[in-house]
């Protein structure tokens, strides 16, 4: 749900926002001819930034809407900027407590946008012990001493402890 409590839900058909009173859903769906529209229809994960807007996490890369206007902007791995998103397929989204979004992808490791910036600062698999277990990302969380944990699918868990760069 949203902060007006409008319940979300993502499909492998595209995005649907239900509403209660007349129990019916808005359906938003990917249009080919419509570069706004959402970037992709099958719907991984969905959460919100600190701003409220919604992080659409799909096969073809993120769309962020904003939900008031209920517009879309979209975010796609582009070859030879560094620093977008690394790759398309996202498998996991999660806001973090100082309001970083964690971006999961499938083969791409972790992509972090930080608050008030587009850049994304990517984390992959390393052999110098500062990288992750494995590139194929589908959960965060975070516990009440700081550490960050990260899901990887075949290289199990990786924990960083607050104020350390070293995934473990």
């Amino acid at each position: 749900t949203d902060k007006n409590d409008n319940l979300w839900v993502g499909t492998l058909s595209g995005l649907n926002l239900f509403d209660p009173a007349t129990e019916t859903f808005k359906h938003f769906k990917h249009n080919k001819e419509d570069k706004n529209s959402l970037i992709h229809n099958s719907i991984r994960k969905i959460t919100f930034d600190v701003n409220g807007k919604m992080w659409i996490g799909t096969l073809g890369g993120i769309s962020i809407m904003d939900i008031e206007s209920q517009t879309f902007r979209n975010v796609q791995s582009e070859p030879g900027k560094p620093h977008s998103l690394n790759q398309n397929s996202v498998y996991g989204l999660y806001k973090d407590l100082n309001g970083s979004m964690w971006v999961g992808t499938y083969f791409g490791g972790i992509n972090i946008n930080y608050p008030y910036t587009t850049a994304f600062k990517v984390v992959q698999k390393s052999s110098d012990g500062k990288g992750i277990s494995n590139n194929v990302v589908s959960g965060f969380a975070e516990d009440a001493a700081g550490s960050f944990w990260v899901g990887t699918e075949g290289g199990g868990i990786n924990r960083r402890v607050k104020g350390d760069n070293k995934y473990v």
